[in-house]
């Protein structure tokens, strides 16, 4: 695919940090400017009672704090992922938080949950209630000061604010951006999760579904044995897969944080065959999002003639920019 010039060049000189605040200031501007504007419906999907007008969408982390979400159904959105959601506001983590290797079309991100909260996350969605084209997701996660054995308390509270405004939330177990936080994806510690989490949806008068968001780096045994947990607790989809820690020969990025781009296609697409086959005649049931290494509108459609339902890109989005939705629109 041809990039614009001009963007591409910007890309390039600039450092990442600075490109990511741009890029936020950007949409934020237009997100207040813009007026009410539905995405291109071309593919629809219908799942339970949610109607997706279209297959893609930003990935989760991309719109953090719920700022932006006229402006990516402006851009093209079939669909919207907010988060990740935390109880309490909080900043980046230390140090390098974004790399990018231009060449490889791959990026690196260490930026653990920053963001302003659900309280904050809240106001802005209760301004969106008048208007609301697609589904809304929230991707939810713990406090990096909140320890493993109080994590549940953290996505209960997300869960309880945001109940009201959201369609559906997707429980992230997989950063590997916040530390220990994958331990919860682990099958011991994943039903204590997330059976408290299924009893809190129930209590509500309307009840709302839950995905998890799964890691690219588990055993396969153990991620098989922890989809089965997911599955008996009442998850009914699957985000596939979040950035990884594996690293390729020639790395250049830090050993920790999460890398994602061109060299998370291959297993991201690995792991979307493994859930299908496992999941056999539960297929249908479940509702499959494919990210990870989606960098053109040809992946796009490959990621759903590999049957998945829906995908999300990130790297697409830095790499092309935000028109990019659009342009998968017009293929």
């Amino acid at each position: 695919m041809k990039q614009n010039t001009a963007y591409s060049l910007l890309l390039k000189l600039l450092p990442p940090s600075l490109t990511h605040q741009m890029a936020d200031s950007s949409l934020s501007l237009y997100s207040k400017v813009i007026k009410n504007k539905k995405p291109p419906e071309w593919s629809p999907v219908k799942w339970k009672d949610l109607y997706f007008p279209n297959p893609i969408a930003p990935a989760g982390g991309v719109d953090k704090s719920a700022k932006h979400i006229k402006a990516w159904w402006a851009l093209g959105a079939g669909f919207i992922e907010i988060g990740t959601v935390t109880p309490l506001p909080q900043k980046k983590n230390p140090g390098p938080t974004i790399k990018r290797n231009y060449k490889k079309q791959a990026l690196w991100n260490h930026l653990g949950f920053p963001g302003n909260g659900m309280e904050s996350v809240k106001k802005k969605l209760t301004k969106l209630q008048n208007f609301r084209p697609t589904p809304i997701f929230a991707n939810i996660g713990k406090n990096r000061t909140t320890e493993n054995n109080k994590a549940e308390t953290d996505y209960l509270k997300c869960i309880t604010c945001l109940h009201p405004h959201v369609d559906a939330f997707v429980i992230n177990i997989s950063s590997p951006n916040t530390k220990e936080l994958g331990n919860l994806s682990q099958p011991q510690r994943l039903k204590t999760l997330l059976q408290a989490i299924k009893e809190k949806l129930y209590s509500f008068e309307k009840y709302k579904p839950f995905f998890i968001k799964w890691s690219p780096d588990m055993e396969e045994s153990e991620f098989l044995q922890s989809l089965n947990i997911a599955l008996e607790c009442g998850a009914e989809g699957h985000i596939i897969c979040n950035t990884t820690k594996q690293r390729e020969k020639d790395n250049i990025f830090p050993e920790y944080g999460g890398v994602s781009g061109a060299p998370l296609a291959a297993i991201s697409k690995e792991r979307l065959a493994l859930v299908q086959k496992h999941l056999g005649t539960e297929r249908k049931k479940q509702l499959l999002i494919s990210v990870g290494g989606i960098l053109n509108p040809e992946d796009v459609f490959e990621r759903l003639n590999l049957g998945a339902d829906l995908v999300q890109t990130y790297s697409a989005l830095v790499f092309q920019g935000p028109f990019f939705l659009k342009k998968v629109s017009r293929n």
